[in-house]
């Protein structure tokens, strides 16, 4: 028993102490940053704790808002060095919201953004991106979903209109983006962010979706 979670037979108490160590290891070769900084109410006051937070909360990097009012004054926009997971059925429109609520708003702040496609295309995965800065930049317009983007459904009055979209979305002010589609491994996924930062330093990373990474071994489920 480990704090309040019990390991069943030798299997499960390897993978524990495999996974502390690789921990450890990469501590000492600052791949972590959870050294930093601690909190220790023996030594601290609650005043100093308390200028502590404000400080390194109200100093945090902001990336974007979704512009959905009650969900950003929930959430409190996005900053670096954040994890967050969108958990929904298949269908529904996880990819949707990745793309067009939170890694959208951060491209048209100016911050490059890491779509690391584990399923779809990255052709149909920037068709969601186009769709939504379309939208952004006109208003609703009919038969101008990703889907009808994809598929060249749309009115084609609307073609300057899409064209335009294209170039206007990797133009001044906007973010970079780099969409790519791999089939990885858990244990393959930390070489591959550190590969794509050394070519595309990005502030924003969005893994769609996680449960894709092949695992088989119980310490890297």
């Amino acid at each position: 028993k480990v704090k309040s979670r019990t390991y069943y037979g030798w299997k499960d108490a390897d993978a524990y102490y495999a996974y502390k160590s690789r921990l450890i290891k990469d501590i000492v070769d600052n791949k972590k940053d959870l050294l930093d900084a601690s909190i220790d109410t023996n030594a601290t006051t609650g005043l100093e704790i308390q200028e502590r937070v404000i400080e390194m909360e109200t100093n945090a990097d902001l990336l974007g808002y979704t512009g959905i009012e009650t969900f950003d004054n929930a959430v409190g926009g996005f900053h670096r060095k954040e994890m967050g997971v969108i958990q929904a059925g298949s269908g529904v429109g996880k990819t949707r919201s990745a793309a067009g609520m939170i890694a959208y708003p951060i491209l048209k702040n100016g911050y490059n953004v890491l779509h690391l496609s584990l399923e779809q295309a990255p052709t149909r995965v920037y068709s969601l991106y186009l769709a939504r800065h379309i939208l952004e930049q006109h208003g609703t317009i009919k038969n101008m979903s990703d889907g009808d983007l994809m598929k060249s459904k749309y009115d084609p009055k609307y073609e300057g209109l899409v064209q335009e979209g294209y170039i206007s979305l990797q133009g001044e002010g906007m973010g970079k983006l780099l969409i790519e589609g791999r089939s990885l491994k858990a244990t393959e996924l930390i070489a591959y962010l550190d590969d794509a930062d050394s070519r595309f330093p990005f502030d924003v990373v969005i893994i769609d979706y996680y449960t894709q990474l092949g695992s088989t071994k119980i310490e890297t489920k």
